[in-house]
């Protein structure tokens, strides 16, 4: 009896471990590269139709980043009225843009303060970026390349993030 209960305790052991190291996984520090790392393979498993808004975008984003971080947060409260569209953790911040509103310099020149004002409430010395979402050819424009350059200028990661045409058949 007593080899019963020692067998059922090593394998009680056995088994939280393997429970844990499980769930340190989804504990891992967010960082730009392996957020990068889960958009990119996320997008080419699931192909985002470009004719969804802003705010579906983040929505599958956000969840594709569930499956790997711990709290992961849309429209996380800044100090004040703002909110960026993304927080993992409290450690990571990502605003997602499309690009066919990015032709507005004012919508640039809101992001490029946007990401400012993040930098300087929340995210001082942790990881920022900025996800910008449109078709292929919008993503390789002139004021989008201008934009990309301008955001790495300011420590914020930037990724290009293609969406695909819906074909009708």
């Amino acid at each position: 009896m007593i080899i019963f209960y020692f067998i059922l305790l090593i394998s009680s052991a056995i088994f939280a471990f393997i429970l844990f190291q499980k769930y340190s996984f989804h504990q891992q520090k967010p960082t730009a590269e392996k957020v990068k790392q889960i958009i990119t393979n996320f997008n080419k498993r699931f192909m985002i139709k470009n004719n969804l808004s802003e705010a579906e975008v983040e929505h599958f984003l956000a969840k594709s980043l569930e499956r790997y971080f711990k709290n992961v947060k849309t429209q996380a409260s800044m100090q004040g009225r703002e909110r960026i569209d993304i927080d993992i953790n409290q450690e990571l911040g990502i605003e997602v843009k499309l690009s066919k509103l990015l032709k507005k310099t004012n919508e640039r020149n809101r992001l490029l303060g946007q990401m400012d004002l993040y930098r300087s409430r929340k995210y001082i010395n942790k990881p920022l970026m900025t996800i910008i979402a449109g078709l292929p050819a919008d993503l390789t424009a002139p004021h989008i390349l201008e934009v990309e350059k301008l955001l790495k200028n300011k420590e914020v990661e930037v990724i290009l993030l293609p969406l695909y045409e819906e074909k009708i058949i």
